[in-house]
């Protein structure tokens, strides 16, 4: 009886959610969902990239929102032992969020954008974060310790970058510089 949901519990997915629980579903593609990579049973950050104003000259900041969120759903898909090593293209992804919880969500997903971030189903640490405006974010990258090659004195050296693409099960690595700063 223990592991059976009660009569009073509803059908289907309402019969999973804790009680003062709810399940919020979000639009996800591609990239907001991990590449398809996101299955029920996992555990996700959400992060809100939005204006604090949509009149105010102020950037956008990048902010996780919550973190150590339960993945209740992807697509229609409930069941996380199906389909568990492929990546599966969907467009909803259904999250179980306290009511607190689901009015940030809402909030998020219809005045910025949502990027779920995958968890490790260990790791339940939560830090807090302060957020991240562009500037702040290039001045960070601009100030990063360079690869030690001789440089020239009083000649500014450009900036080198290294971006990271996950495209379905490949992984590659490209580096780049930004071109030399005009005296």
């Amino acid at each position: 009886a223990a592991k059976l949901a009660s009569e009073k519990a509803g059908q289907g997915l309402a019969a999973v959610l804790p009680e003062e629980m709810r399940a919020v579903a979000v639009r996800v593609d591609d990239v907001v969902g991990v590449a398809g990579f996101i299955h029920p049973g996992d555990a996700v950050d959400v992060i809100v990239t939005m204006k604090a104003s949509e009149s105010s000259n102020v950037p956008p900041t990048a902010k996780v929102i919550l973190q150590n969120v339960r993945v209740l759903a992807v697509g229609k898909e409930l069941d996380h032992r199906s389909k568990k090593q492929k990546a599966v293209p969907v467009t909803v992804a259904t999250l179980m969020v306290s009511s607190p919880d689901s009015e940030k969500l809402a909030l998020a997903s219809t005045k910025g954008k949502i990027l779920l971030a995958l968890r490790n189903r260990v790791d339940a640490t939560e830090v807090e974060t302060p957020g991240i405006i562009p500037a702040v974010l290039l001045e960070a990258g601009a100030s990063a310790p360079a690869e030690e090659k001789p440089q020239e004195v009083g000649k500014p050296q450009p900036a080198e970058h290294q971006v990271e693409i996950l495209r379905g099960d490949r992984f590659e690595t490209r580096q780049f510089s930004s071109p030399e700063p005009k005296p």
